[in-house]
C-alpha cells in the first residue's frame, strides 16, 4: 500500500501496475463542499476546507438548490414501536430505555436506490389487485422494513433496549454508485435486527445471558456488504455507536442496571448525572488523523472485529444515555451538553415542554424528547455561526490549521432515560439459556463503574508533551508576561478538586505545571481550599491528599473561620483572590489552577488570567480569553503607532552620507554614528557662565585693556639685524642700535 496526498494529508490509495484503480477508492472523511469525481479523492480529509458549505450543486446545465431540513424530533415512551413488531417478541427485563430523538439535516436526504426503495406501481389495469407492498414507500431489506431513521447521511435508532447513531460519510455523494446514508441505516438495521433476535431468545431474567454487541456489529457489517453487493454495487462507509441496557444480578439478588456500549469512529455515547451535573461516562473518538476518523465501509480497513470497542457502564435509574453523531461534539463542549440537559429537564418538570399527564419526574413521559430538540437547537446555533468558539475549531488549530466559527454537519441526538420496567415479573419457569455468539479475541472491553466513586487507573503519565502545543503555551506565556507583566516563579493557585485530580490520576502537579508553563512556578492553596480538604477527610486516601496540599505555599484569602463557619465556594473565593478590589485587574499576576468549568468561566471576563485544568490525564493552559485578547490587540497597535511618530514625514527623503573610501561594507554611517554616541556620553554636564570661543574673539592692542583683563601685555618679538661695522660705545639715541657708518670713497691708486 502507498500513500498520495496534497502535501496536508495522506490517504491509502491502492496501485495496480502503475495505474490507479477505480476499485480501490479510499475511504474519505470529507462532509462538506462538493469534489470532482475521480478515482482518489486526494483532499478528503483536508480540515482546511470545513467550511459552512455552498448548498448550491452544479450538475451540467441544471442548478439545483438544496435547502436546510428543518429540525425533527421523536418520542418513543411506549414499550416498543410497531417496526420492532415485524421481528419477534422481546421478554420483559428489570429495566428499559423511555427514548427521545432530535434530527437537523443540513440537506435532505437522498432517497434510496432500487432495490430498497421503490415507486408505488400503477401498471395493474385493477387497482384492488395491487399488494399492499407495492404501496409502501418504506424502504425495505430482504423483505423487512428498514430499522431506524435517516437524518441526511446520519442514521438513529431508539428502542426499550437499544439506541445507535450512526454517521455516513458525505464524500461517497459525489462518487457514482456512491451512497452513504444507505451505509449507516443498513448497518443500524441489521445491528439492531441481530441484538432483537438474539434477545427474544431469552425466556427469563434469570437465564445466564451475557450481551455481545460487538459480535452482532461484525454480523450487521457482513450483512451489509452483502445487501449492496448485489444487484448493484452500492458503496459508502459510517461509523458507529450504540448503547445496550440490560443488568447484573448481585451478591444479594438484587438487580443493578448496566449499559454496553460500543463505539467505532467519531459519534459519541455520553452517559449523565442529571441530578449531580455529573458525567460518569462517555466514548473517546477513534482517528486515523485528525477529521478522519475510523469506519466501517468500502475500502475501509477497519472492522468491528479489530477496531470496535466495547465498555460495561453500571448506571442507576433516572441516570441519562445520548447517543449524538460529531455535529453535536463538534459544536459543543461537555459541560454546555451537561448544562443542557439539566436545564431541560428542570424545565420539562415545571411543566414547560408541552402538555403531558402523568409524572415528569427526572424527564418522564416526553422529557427525552423535549431534551434533545434543545440540545439540537443549541448545536445548530453554534453550527450556523460563522465566528463562534467551537470544539471543531480549537482542534483544527492545534493541528496548525485556519479554522473559525462551527461546523456545519448532520446533527442526531438520540436521548434515553433509564427507568424500571412496570411490567417486569419473575416467571416461574425456566427454559435453556441461548448460546450467545462468542467474543473476538481482538475486541476490547473494559469495566467501568461510577468515575466519582471508583474511577479506573489512567496510564502511566508521559513526561513528554507534544511540540505544537509545548509551543503554543511558551508563545501564550509570552503573551501574558509582555502585556500584564507576569514573572517567575509564576504563582499557582490551586482548588481543592485538582489536588484530588491529581493524587487519584497518579499525576505529579508540581511538574505538570513547570512544564506547561516552560518555567519555574509557585504553587498555592486558599484557606477555603484546604478546609474542604479538612472537611472530607473521613473518605478514603484523603489524609495523603491533605498531607500534600500543606506543602503549597497558603494563600491568603480573608475567609476566616470564624467569620465564616463554612468554606466558602470556589469561585467567590477565587473571586476576592484573584480581583481582590472588583475592578477586573488581576492585581498579584496569579495563574489559576482549577477544575471547576463555573469558575473558569467566571475568570474569563478578568483580563490577564491564565487558566489551567487536566483532561483525561493531559494538563491543558486554556487559549487567551476575548477580554484579554483584545487588550493585546491594543498593546500591539499602540507599540506600531508609537514607533511611526519619530519618522520621517510622508515624501521627505532620507539623506545618506558617503562612505570613506576604505569602507567596503557600507557601515561607515553608522560608524559615525556609533562615534558620536561615545562622544555624548563621555561628555560631562558644564556648570557656570559660558566663556567666548577664544578663537573667535578679536585681540586686544592696548595694555590697559589686557590689564584689565588681568593678563599682561604681549611682548613683541625682536627681530635679529646685522651689525656693521662701528665704533665701540657709540650707540644711537633711545638705545636703538648706532646707524652703520658710510662707506669710505674708493682711492684710486697712481701710476
Amino acid at each position: 500500500m502507498e500513500f498520495a496526498g496534497n502535501g496536508r494529508s495522506k490517504l491509502p490509495l491502492v496501485l495496480i501496475g502503475n495505474v490507479a484503480s477505480d476499485s480501490a477508492t479510499p475511504f474519505a472523511r470529507h462532509k462538506d463542499g462538493n469534489r470532482q469525481q475521480g478515482p482518489v479523492i486526494r483532499d478528503c480529509c483536508d480540515p482546511a476546507s470545513h467550511q459552512a458549505p455552498n448548498l448550491t450543486l452544479d450538475r451540467g446545465d441544471e442548478t439545483i438548490r438544496a435547502p436546510l431540513a428543518r429540525a425533527k424530533a421523536f418520542s418513543t415512551t411506549s414499550r416498543l414501536r410497531s417496526e420492532e413488531h415485524q421481528g419477534p417478541a422481546i421478554p420483559s427485563l428489570p429495566y428499559r430505555f423511555e427514548t427521545g430523538i432530535a434530527l437537523f439535516a443540513k440537506r435532505a436526504p437522498r432517497p434510496f436506490p432500487p432495490p430498497f426503495l421503490s415507486r408505488p406501481s400503477n401498471s395493474f389495469s385493477d387497482a384492488l389487485s395491487t399488494h399492499d407492498h407495492s404501496r409502501d414507500r418504506r424502504a425495505r431489506v430482504n423483505g423487512e422494513i428498514i430499522l431506524g431513521k435517516t437524518n441526511g447521511d446520519d442514521a438513529v435508532y431508539a428502542s426499550d433496549y437499544f439506541i445507535c447513531a450512526n454517521d455516513g460519510v458525505g464524500a461517497w455523494s459525489t462518487r457514482p454508485r456512491g451512497h452513504a446514508g444507505l451505509w449507516s441505516r443498513l448497518i443500524l438495521h441489521f445491528w439492531a435486527s441481530a441484538l432483537r433476535d438474539d434477545l427474544a431468545k431469552l425466556q427469563s431474567a434469570e437465564d445466564k445471558y451475557e450481551p455481545n454487541p460487538v459480535a452482532f456489529l461484525q454480523q450487521a457489517y457482513d450483512n451489509t456488504i452483502k445487501a449492496t453487493a448485489e444487484p448493484a454495487n452500492w458503496q459508502g462507509t459510517t461509523t458507529a455507536s450504540g448503547a445496550q441496557l440490560h443488568f447484573k444480578t448481585l451478591e444479594d439478588g438484587k438487580m443493578n442496571p448496566v449499559v454496553y456500549v460500543t463505539n467505532l469512529g467519531d459519534c459519541q455515547v455520553m452517559v449523565l448525572r442529571p441530578k449531580d451535573e455529573k458525567v460518569i461516562y462517555k466514548t473517546k473518538e477513534q482517528w486515523h488523523w485528525f477529521d478522519c476518523p475510523r469506519q466501517l465501509g468500502t475500502n475501509s480497513p477497519d472492522t468491528p472485529e479489530k477496531n470496535a470497542v466495547m465498555d460495561k457502564v453500571e448506571v442507576r435509574v433516572g441516570d441519562v444515555i445520548l447517543a449524538m453523531s460529531d455535529g453535536v461534539i463538534d459544536n459543543m463542549w461537555e459541560h454546555e451538553i451537561v448544562h443542557s440537559v439539566r436545564n431541560s429537564l428542570e424545565r420539562w418538570e415545571n411543566g414547560e415542554g408541552g402538555k403531558v399527564e402523568g409524572d415528569r419526574t427526572d424527564g418522564a413521559n416526553g422529557g427525552m424528547k423535549f431534551a434533545a430538540e434543545e440540545l439540537v437547537t443549541a448545536a445548530k446555533v453554534v453550527a450556523l455561526d460563522p465566528f463562534a468558539e467551537s470544539p471543531f475549531m480549537e482542534h483544527a488549530i492545534e493541528e496548525g490549521l485556519a479554522s473559525t466559527g462551527g461546523k456545519l454537519d448532520d446533527i442526531s441526538v438520540v436521548a434515553a432515560l433509564v427507568t424500571d420496567n412496570d411490567t417486569y415479573h419473575k416467571p416461574t419457569f425456566k427454559t435453556q439459556a441461548p448460546v450467545p455468539l462468542p467474543a473476538p479475541s481482538n475486541t476490547t472491553v473494559n469495566h467501568i463503574t461510577d468515575r466519582h466513586s471508583e474511577r479506573p487507573q489512567p496510564a502511566p503519565y508521559s513526561l513528554k508533551m507534544r511540540g505544537k502545543r509545548s509551543k503554543q503555551y511558551r508563545k501564550l506565556m509570552t503573551q501574558y508576561s509582555q502585556i500584564w507583566g507576569f514573572r517567575e516563579p509564576y504563582q499557582c493557585l490551586i482548588d481543592a478538586e485538582m489536588v484530588i485530580d491529581c493524587h487519584r490520576f497518579k499525576y505529579d502537579l508540581v511538574a505538570g505545571l513547570k512544564r506547561t508553563l516552560h518555567g519555574e512556578v509557585k504553587p498555592m492553596i486558599s484557606q477555603c481550599e484546604i478546609r474542604k480538604l479538612y472537611l472530607r477527610k473521613a473518605e478514603p486516601e484523603m489524609n495523603t491528599i491533605i498531607e500534600f496540599a500543606k506543602t503549597l505555599d497558603r494563600r491568603r484569602c480573608g475567609h476566616l473561620p470564624e467569620d465564616y463557619p463554612e468554606p466558602l465556594p470556589t469561585n467567590e473565593c477565587f473571586k476576592a483572590v484573584v480581583d481582590p478590589k472588583g475592578k477586573n485587574v488581576n492585581k498579584h499576576k496569579l495563574v489559576v489552577v482549577c477544575q471547576d468549568d463555573e469558575v473558569r468561566r467566571m475568570l474569563r471576563s478578568i483580563p490577564g488570567v491564565p487558566q489551567i485544568y487536566i483532561k483525561r490525564s493531559v494538563m491543558i493552559l486554556e487559549p487567551m480569553a476575548s477580554e484579554s485578547a483584545e487588550i493585546r490587540a491594543r498593546e500591539e497597535k499602540s507599540k506600531y503607532r508609537a514607533g511611526l511618530k519619530g519618522s520621517a514625514p510622508p515624501g521627505a527623503k532620507r539623506k545618506r552620507e558617503a562612505d570613506d573610501e576604505g569602507d567596503q561594507d557600507g557601515d561607515g554611517k553608522e560608524a559615525k554614528d556609533s562615534d558620536a554616541t561615545d562622544a555624548k556620553k563621555k561628555k560631562k554636564k558644564a556648570y557656570g557662565k559660558k566663556e567666548p570661543n577664544p578663537l573667535a574673539v578679536k585681540k586686544a592692542k592696548d595694555a590697559s585693556k589686557n590689564a584689565k583683563q588681568g593678563s599682561e601685555p604681549e611682548k613683541k618679538k625682536r627681530k635679529r639685524k646685522h651689525k656693521a661695522p662701528a665704533a665701540e660705545g657709540q650707540a644711537g639715541e633711545d638705545g636703538e642700535a648706532p646707524a652703520p657708518a658710510p662707506a669710505p670713497a674708493p682711492v684710486k691708486e697712481e701710476a
